[in-house]
């Protein structure tokens, strides 16, 4: 999860070739943006929107990545919310999607996570 200057496809095509192996499947609505996903080697599955939320005929869908979000927004700060730190809310939320959701001890888990990343030197 990572914040874009805008929603062009200059802007979100290096992002996905970036972050997707080709070949992965890509379920988006039908933003302008995504139309060149299959020429850069992705499967791109579409769900209209303006139309239904579940594609009928390949039953693809947003709904993960809408809950995601919705998710994502909760967790920001209530108020006092600075767009230049979106990068910094992001991560927190995945870290503690990925390591604390299911900790038996948060604080423990955080600190050996630290240590994994700033290793002091014995120096």
């Amino acid at each position: 999860m990572v914040t874009v200057q805008d929603r062009s496809a200059g802007t979100l095509i290096p992002l996905i070739k970036t972050y997707i192996l080709p070949g992965t499947k890509v379920i988006s609505d039908c933003w302008k943006s995504y139309s060149t996903l299959q020429q850069e080697g992705y499967i791109h599955g579409t769900v209209n929107h303006s139309i239904e939320f579940v594609n009928s005929e390949t039953g693809d869908h947003t709904q993960t990545i809408e809950s995601t979000w919705k998710a994502v927004k909760r967790s920001l700060p209530r108020s006092g919310t600075v767009t230049e730190m979106y990068d910094s809310y992001f991560a927190e939320y995945i870290f503690r999607k990925h390591y604390l959701e299911e900790a038996d001890d948060r604080f423990l888990t955080f600190l050996k996570k630290a240590r994994e990343v700033y290793q002091p030197s014995l120096t």
